[in-house]
């Protein structure tokens, strides 16, 4: 899961976790391979967040404790602030950063900054774990898209050849391919020619397609079947609906506001879009139909899950 802010530019990620309250058992084992510490890092640090974690739900909602706060390496303001975090979807991970930085990297078990990624403080405004939790994928507002070995630390490979921000990343369901939304788009001054959708095969690193579009996007989310994407644009077009396959549009979920954020349910029924109209949609995927609008926020919805 990754959640963007482009609100404040905030120096700490804080984590807020539902300790169980089961009663009190053998905590589940924390898996043997962990990527390296860095060197010198201390190795006797307090766990972060005991196991079993409960998962947060309406009626528990306000039961959440603050168990820590963790300062981004590197951390330097910049002319354009743009924040995200990224869970690895086997829970052992944290990943961070927020204007100009270096990307820091937990142990969610330990609280333990396993490595900072980059040699030197740069603009990142998305990140994505693959699902294996393997690899990280970052995208920089310089247009840089790079993947990041997880046990190591290291680089694996790296796109710098398009400077058009990367402000949005998703991993197929399989993990062999990466979706990107870059803010280009044709009604922008300055505009490039870079399509702002593109889908590429992370096996051969090849490009299967790319599309313009008159918005700028800033999000995207890879459907649980593999077959469709979503990508949220920046002014009035609302989402494209694309056919993952092809690069087809399928359908524009029309929205009078910039979509700072789509996300598809787990069973692929629903996909939930969050726009600086203050408003928080539901879509059905069945026949695109608006399913429902959520008021109560008193800001931008920049972040669905």
């Amino acid at each position: 899961m990754t959640v963007r802010c482009k609100l404040f530019p905030w120096t700490m990620l804080v984590i807020l976790l539902l300790a169980s309250c089961a009663p009190a058992a053998t905590p589940a084992p924390v898996p043997t391979a962990t990527p390296s510490p860095v060197p010198g890092t201390p190795t006797a640090t307090p766990i972060l967040y005991p196991l079993p974690v409960q998962s947060i739900t309406r009626a528990n909602a306000g039961q959440g404790e603050l168990l820590a706060t963790l300062s981004i390496p590197e951390f330097n303001t910049s002319n354009v602030s743009q924040c995200s975090v990224a869970f690895s979807p086997d829970g052992r991970l944290l990943a961070g950063a927020c204007d100009l930085t270096t990307v820091g990297v937990w142990d969610l078990h330990t609280g333990q900054l396993l490595f900072t990624l980059l040699d030197e403080r740069a603009h990142v405004v998305s990140l994505a774990f693959s699902p294996d939790s393997r690899t990280l994928a970052t995208g920089q507002f310089s247009g840089r898209l790079a993947l990041w070995d997880m046990a190591t630390g290291e680089l694996i490979s790296e796109d710098a050849d398009t400077p058009t921000p990367v402000w949005d990343l998703s991993y197929s369901p399989d993990g062999n391919r990466l979706a990107t939304a870059r803010f280009s788009c044709r009604y922008r001054a300055g505009a490039t020619d870079v399509p702002g959708m593109a889908l590429w095969d992370l096996a051969d690193g090849v490009l299967l397609w790319d599309a313009a579009a008159d918005e700028c996007l800033l999000s995207v989310d890879y459907h649980p079947s593999g077959n469709f994407i979503a990508f949220g644009t920046s002014r009035y077009d609302g989402v494209y609906i694309m056919d993952a396959a092809t690069g087809e549009m399928l359908t524009n979920l029309r929205i009078n506001a910039p979509v700072g954020d789509v996300a598809f349910s787990p069973d692929g029924m629903a996909l939930a879009s969050g726009s600086d109209d203050d408003l928080l949609r539901l879509w059905d995927m069945t026949d695109y139909a608006l399913i429902g609008e959520m008021e109560g926020h008193s800001g931008y919805v920049h972040g669905v899950a």
